[in-house]
């Protein structure tokens, strides 16, 4: 008994997504790498979060503080 049409249209939509589950698998981290090294102290951290605008004036000194620097 062979299989039918649609048995082979249910494989193939299969075979595509299984590609497309790894074709992401293999690209995420990619595009997930963050811009801090593990080197990176807490303190160079805080600093880049202030040079690209993610803290205000305020906010960076608050933290600064809450590490001890």
């Amino acid at each position: 008994m062979g299989m039918g049409p649609f048995t082979l249209v249910i494989i193939q939509i299969a075979i595509v997504a299984l590609a497309l589950v790894i074709l992401w698998w293999m690209l995420r981290g990619h595009y997930r790498k963050s811009r801090f090294s593990k080197d990176d102290t807490p303190l160079d951290i805080l600093k880049k979060r202030y040079a690209a605008g993610e803290l205000t004036k305020e906010e960076y000194e608050r933290l600064k503080k809450d590490i001890g620097a």
